[in-house]
Protein backbone atom coordinates (compact mmCIF):
# COMPACT_ATOMS: atom_id res chain seq x y z
CA UNK A 1 0.00 0.00 0.00
CA UNK A 2 3.23 2.82 0.70
CA UNK A 3 5.22 0.81 -1.66
CA UNK A 4 7.68 -0.34 0.77
CA UNK A 5 9.51 -4.02 -0.65
CA UNK A 6 11.46 -6.28 1.56
CA UNK A 7 14.18 -5.59 -0.99
CA UNK A 8 14.28 -1.65 0.64
CA UNK A 9 15.84 -3.76 3.47
CA UNK A 10 13.10 -2.73 5.55
CA UNK A 11 11.26 -5.41 8.30
CA UNK A 12 8.37 -5.01 10.54
CA UNK A 13 9.21 -5.54 14.39
CA UNK A 14 6.50 -6.68 16.65
CA UNK A 15 5.64 -4.51 19.31
CA UNK A 16 3.44 -5.64 22.28
CA UNK A 17 0.31 -4.27 23.68
CA UNK A 18 0.15 -3.34 27.41
CA UNK A 19 -1.97 -1.84 29.44
CA UNK A 20 -0.22 1.22 30.25
CA UNK A 21 0.07 2.56 26.46
CA UNK A 22 -3.88 1.38 26.10
CA UNK A 23 -4.71 5.12 26.70
CA UNK A 24 -3.16 6.31 24.37
CA UNK A 25 -2.41 3.15 21.45
CA UNK A 26 -4.77 0.78 20.28
CA UNK A 27 -3.23 -2.74 19.54
CA UNK A 28 -3.60 -3.86 16.18
CA UNK A 29 -2.08 -6.18 13.38
CA UNK A 30 -0.32 -6.05 9.98
CA UNK A 31 -1.24 -8.15 7.12
CA UNK A 32 -0.46 -9.18 4.15
CA UNK A 33 -3.51 -6.94 3.15
CA UNK A 34 -2.17 -3.92 4.69
CA UNK A 35 1.76 -4.69 3.16
CA UNK A 36 1.76 -7.06 0.09
CA UNK A 37 5.71 -6.74 -0.50
CA UNK A 38 6.58 -6.83 3.40
CA UNK A 39 4.20 -8.99 4.71
CA UNK A 40 3.74 -12.86 3.66
CA UNK A 41 0.51 -13.71 2.91
CA UNK A 42 -0.80 -15.82 6.30
CA UNK A 43 1.59 -13.41 8.31
CA UNK A 44 0.39 -10.97 11.01
CA UNK A 45 2.44 -9.19 12.75
CA UNK A 46 1.55 -7.57 16.24
CA UNK A 47 2.00 -3.86 17.12
CA UNK A 48 0.07 -0.46 18.11
CA UNK A 49 -1.49 2.29 16.46
CA UNK A 50 -1.67 5.78 17.03
CA UNK A 51 -3.97 8.45 16.03
CA UNK A 52 -3.68 11.04 13.74
CA UNK A 53 -5.34 14.61 14.43
CA UNK A 54 -6.44 17.33 12.28
CA UNK A 55 -5.70 20.70 14.11
CA UNK A 56 -6.43 24.60 12.83
CA UNK A 57 -5.94 27.68 14.13
CA UNK A 58 -9.59 29.01 16.25
CA UNK A 59 -10.12 32.34 13.82
CA UNK A 60 -11.87 35.17 15.45
CA UNK A 61 -15.32 35.34 14.33
CA UNK A 62 -16.62 36.99 10.95
CA UNK A 63 -13.14 36.93 9.93
CA UNK A 64 -12.06 35.72 6.34
CA UNK A 65 -9.84 32.66 7.59
CA UNK A 66 -12.73 31.87 10.04
CA UNK A 67 -14.72 31.75 6.91
CA UNK A 68 -12.27 29.85 4.81
CA UNK A 69 -11.87 27.25 7.99
CA UNK A 70 -15.83 26.60 7.58
CA UNK A 71 -15.85 26.23 4.10
CA UNK A 72 -12.69 24.14 4.53
CA UNK A 73 -14.62 22.28 7.29
CA UNK A 74 -17.51 21.35 5.39
CA UNK A 75 -16.03 20.59 1.93
CA UNK A 76 -14.23 18.09 3.54
CA UNK A 77 -16.52 16.54 6.06
CA UNK A 78 -19.31 16.34 3.81
CA UNK A 79 -16.67 14.22 1.04
CA UNK A 80 -15.08 11.79 3.48
CA UNK A 81 -17.49 9.27 1.95
CA UNK A 82 -15.60 9.43 -1.18
CA UNK A 83 -12.16 8.69 0.10
CA UNK A 84 -13.36 5.68 1.28
CA UNK A 85 -13.33 4.35 -2.36
CA UNK A 86 -10.35 3.89 -5.06
CA UNK A 87 -8.28 4.47 -5.50
CA UNK A 88 -8.06 6.23 -1.87
CA UNK A 89 -5.79 4.43 0.84
CA UNK A 90 -8.25 2.03 2.94
CA UNK A 91 -7.02 4.17 6.50
CA UNK A 92 -9.00 7.15 5.14
CA UNK A 93 -12.47 4.52 6.54
CA UNK A 94 -11.31 4.47 10.31
CA UNK A 95 -11.61 8.41 10.45
CA UNK A 96 -13.69 9.21 13.26
CA UNK A 97 -14.37 13.38 13.15
CA UNK A 98 -16.60 12.49 16.22
CA UNK A 99 -13.60 11.05 18.38
CA UNK A 100 -12.78 13.50 20.98
CA UNK A 101 -9.25 15.03 21.55
CA UNK A 102 -8.57 15.22 25.41
CA UNK A 103 -7.89 19.21 26.21
CA UNK A 104 -8.74 20.22 23.22
CA UNK A 105 -12.20 21.92 22.35
CA UNK A 106 -13.34 21.20 18.43
CA UNK A 107 -13.78 23.37 16.08
CA UNK A 108 -17.45 25.59 16.17
CA UNK A 109 -17.75 24.82 12.36
CA UNK A 110 -16.49 21.35 12.86
CA UNK A 111 -19.12 20.64 16.04
CA UNK A 112 -22.00 22.11 13.93
CA UNK A 113 -21.18 19.83 11.09
CA UNK A 114 -21.04 16.86 13.45
CA UNK A 115 -24.60 17.96 15.15
CA UNK A 116 -25.98 18.67 11.88
CA UNK A 117 -25.26 15.15 10.97
CA UNK A 118 -26.35 12.95 13.91
CA UNK A 119 -28.98 10.52 14.17
CA UNK A 120 -32.18 11.01 11.62
CA UNK A 121 -30.05 12.55 9.31
CA UNK A 122 -29.15 11.06 6.22
CA UNK A 123 -25.68 11.09 5.89
CA UNK A 124 -25.36 9.52 9.29
CA UNK A 125 -27.29 6.50 8.51
CA UNK A 126 -25.23 3.07 7.55
CA UNK A 127 -24.58 2.87 4.53
CA UNK A 128 -25.25 -0.04 1.95
CA UNK A 129 -21.79 -1.21 2.43
CA UNK A 130 -22.01 -1.85 6.33
CA UNK A 131 -19.95 1.35 7.74
CA UNK A 132 -21.66 2.36 10.44
CA UNK A 133 -22.87 5.92 11.52
CA UNK A 134 -20.25 8.96 13.50
CA UNK A 135 -22.55 7.82 16.47
CA UNK A 136 -22.29 3.98 16.49
CA UNK A 137 -18.09 4.65 16.30
CA UNK A 138 -18.40 7.31 19.16
CA UNK A 139 -20.37 4.70 21.29
CA UNK A 140 -18.56 1.78 20.52
CA UNK A 141 -15.63 3.79 21.68
CA UNK A 142 -17.52 4.72 25.17
CA UNK A 143 -18.54 1.17 25.45
CA UNK A 144 -14.49 0.23 24.79
CA UNK A 145 -13.95 2.67 27.23
CA UNK A 146 -16.42 0.92 30.46
CA UNK A 147 -14.74 -1.76 29.60
CA UNK A 148 -11.07 -1.03 30.48
CA UNK A 149 -9.46 -3.70 32.77
CA UNK A 150 -11.48 -7.13 31.28
CA UNK A 151 -9.85 -9.55 30.23
CA UNK A 152 -10.90 -8.83 26.59
CA UNK A 153 -9.32 -5.26 26.40
CA UNK A 154 -6.22 -6.33 27.81
CA UNK A 155 -5.37 -8.66 24.71
CA UNK A 156 -4.60 -7.64 21.61
CA UNK A 157 -6.16 -10.64 19.69
CA UNK A 158 -9.51 -9.98 21.91
CA UNK A 159 -10.78 -8.10 18.87
CA UNK A 160 -10.22 -10.23 16.38
CA UNK A 161 -10.72 -13.60 18.14
CA UNK A 162 -14.17 -12.39 19.81
CA UNK A 163 -15.64 -10.12 17.64
CA UNK A 164 -19.22 -11.71 17.49
CA UNK A 165 -19.07 -11.70 21.66
CA UNK A 166 -17.73 -8.31 21.72
CA UNK A 167 -20.49 -7.00 19.41
CA UNK A 168 -22.92 -8.68 21.25
CA UNK A 169 -21.91 -7.05 24.84
CA UNK A 170 -21.63 -3.89 23.12
CA UNK A 171 -25.32 -4.18 21.59
CA UNK A 172 -26.23 -4.80 25.18
CA UNK A 173 -24.17 -2.24 26.81
CA UNK A 174 -25.98 0.59 24.43
CA UNK A 175 -29.04 -0.64 25.17
CA UNK A 176 -28.38 0.12 28.97
CA UNK A 177 -27.07 3.54 27.83
CA UNK A 178 -30.40 3.89 26.33
CA UNK A 179 -32.25 2.53 28.98
CA UNK A 180 -30.86 6.02 31.63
Amino acid sequence: MYGLKRSDGLTFLPIPYSDEIGVDFTPVQLTHDDHPEMIQLGEKIDTIADGAVLILYNWPKNTDCNRRVQSFVNAFFSRIAEFHQAPHHPKWNEVDFASPLAGWTRLESAEAWLNNNRPGNNANRETADGRTSLEERAQFKAFMSSRKGSAATTSPDAAATNTDSLFDEFVRWRRQQQAL
